[in-house]
């Protein structure tokens, strides 16, 4: 049963240290179809890779406009059980502004997810080459976390023992990873780390994949998972994002300051979750699972372009709908139909505006730094182009929100929403409600802001930098658009709500060193 957990959030009284940070999505527990009651995730960022590829977020590799190379290390920490974020007398940050959560780090403060585990397992060489990257741990990021659904066998696992399924990626790799457990605090296993006849990883993108109406999917980055259990039909569902791909409709254009540009997202599925890949639409690609599932349907990749990338993906009143990067909403088809029946919509704003509804993140955002401009404790988020961003950005995406995570509470019509954005320092977790029983229309919902904030928070900040491998111990910069290295930041958060009742919230740190995990626990 979903805890009902009312954010109704305050402002925190305590003083804020001046912080920077960058850029870059949140989950819910992806279960059924996701009826109010269920969650799922998403997200976007345009990077420029060694071969010319560029994606919605562009990279500090190669990114003159970003000016940094890009380095990643991965820093251990001493910490041992248990992390409340009750603020740090060592970094001299603020505790969390109040709210109805406390998120305690599990496994001792470290990752669960970490470079070291490709170094061991032979697909990491330590160093920035193009096979660290496309291949390796040389970025982390984008959790997305299921419990193993209960029609797959156990022969049907990885090993007999796996409970848990966790899904991410890598701002430069060319496939979708995962690594399985027995116990959702770990150890994980990486799955599949062999060039095999289905690829590496779950679904897996080194070559092109070739659809049946000719249009394809080139090797790029492929990354923002978005794993739906849809017990209805026997399927597990994959929402993920390429950086180059054919025949993108207009349609699945965002607008001119919020547009991902050639990062496109699609959807896969399978029945055990182990292999996306192939399907009736592949003309010519790696071998997919045979059979259909409970609807028809084969299972593998379709070739319906969706929307922008980093899609979070939640039903209301038995319609799709995803967060993407930069906060805009994207309406999906009807539960009825196949998620990938037809392109998504959403609400089009006039060129160059950045306002029109559908954006509600952004919407708070915008309006506190229209009222405190670039200060403390959101510096750039929200930032709207009016005068140059630090580094050098003059664009309203360069103070978005990155990537969302969600959350059904008990009564069906409130969305729990987490989120990062670019513009802080140091980025950092918030959340905040949406009543999507408020309108029909989603253009008209809303994100509830925090009462009596003096201090421009606008809404809780839940988790922030409090690890060295989340970069804690470095000086705190603005964050930035694309993706970093050894950055004191925080990004991609998913909440996944357990059989038990339990929540835990899964996040990359440093600011894509690693993933973490948390439990959520009532104040």
């Amino acid at each position: 049963m979903s805890l009902s957990l009312g954010l109704t959030l305050a402002a925190c009284s305590d003083g804020s240290a001046a912080d920077t940070d960058t850029d870059d999505e949140a989950g819910s527990e992806a279960t059924d179809t996701q009826d109010p009651g269920t969650d799922t995730d998403t997200d976007t960022d345009t990077d420029t890779d060694t071969d010319g590829s560029t994606d919605g977020e562009s990279t500090t590799e190669g990114n003159t406009e970003a000016g940094e190379t890009e380095t990643e290390t991965e820093t251990e920490t001493e910490t041992e059980g248990s992390t409340e974020t009750e603020g740090s007398t060592e970094t001299g940050e603020p505790p969390a502004t109040d709210g109805p959560f406390v998120a305690a780090r599990l496994n001792g403060g470290e990752p669960i997810i970490s470079r070291q585990m490709f170094i061991d397992a032979g697909l990491d060489g330590g160093g920035n080459s193009n096979a660290d990257k496309y291949l390796g741990g040389h970025n982390i990021n984008g959790p997305s976390l299921i419990r193993v659904p209960p029609w797959v066998d156990e022969a049907d696992k990885p090993d007999p023992s796996a409970q848990y399924y966790l899904y991410f990626a890598s701002h430069y790799g060319r496939y979708i990873r995962m690594a399985w457990a027995a116990d959702i605090e770990g150890p994980y296993h990486l799955y599949n780390t062999e060039d095999g006849p289905d690829g590496y990883g779950v679904l897996d993108v080194t070559s092109e994949v070739v659809f049946t109406n000719g249009n394809q999917l080139n090797p790029s980055d492929c990354a923002s998972p978005d794993v739906v259990v849809d017990a209805e039909n026997e399927r597990v569902l994959l929402f993920f994002h390429v950086n180059n791909s054919t025949g993108k409709p207009e349609s699945v254009d965002g607008d001119k300051w919020f547009d991902t540009w050639y990062q496109v997202s699609y959807v896969a599925s399978s029945r055990t979750g182990l292999n996306f890949n192939g399907g009736d639409e592949v003309a010519s690609g790696l071998a997919g699972e045979p059979g259909q599932d409970a609807s028809g349907a084969s299972y593998g990749v379709k070739q319906q372009a969706l929307a922008n990338a980093y899609m979070r993906t939640f039903i209301v009143d038995e319609t799709w709908y995803a967060f993407t990067n930069y906060g805009p909403i994207w309406k999906g088809p009807s539960t009825s139909e196949a998620p990938w029946s037809g392109p998504w919509t959403h609400v089009e704003w006039a060129e160059g505006v950045v306002e029109g509804g559908g954006n509600p993140v952004w919407d708070d955002l915008h309006a506190n730094f229209g009222a405190v401009g670039a200060a403390a404790p959101r510096w750039y988020a929200g930032f709207d182009g009016s005068e140059p961003a630090p580094y050098g950005e003059n664009e309203p995406r360069t103070g978005a929100p990155r990537h969302f995570a969600v959350r059904w509470q008990s009564d069906g019509a409130t969305l729990e929403v987490y989120y990062t954005s670019r513009g802080e320092m140091p980025e950092s977790i918030y959340a905040t409600t949406m009543d999507t029983a408020a309108s029909p229309d989603y253009a008209q919902w809303d994100t509830a802001v925090l009462d009596d904030d003096p201090r421009g928070w606008v809404h809780q900040r839940l988790l922030f930098p409090e690890q060295d491998w989340e970069g804690a111990n470095l000086e705190p910069t603005i964050s930035k658009n694309g993706a970093e290295s050894e950055v004191n930041a925080l990004r991609d958060p998913y909440v996944f709500e357990d059989e038990d009742a339990q929540i835990y919230l899964l996040y990359s740190g440093g600011p894509e060193a690693a993933i973490g995990l948390a439990r959520l626990e009532p104040r």
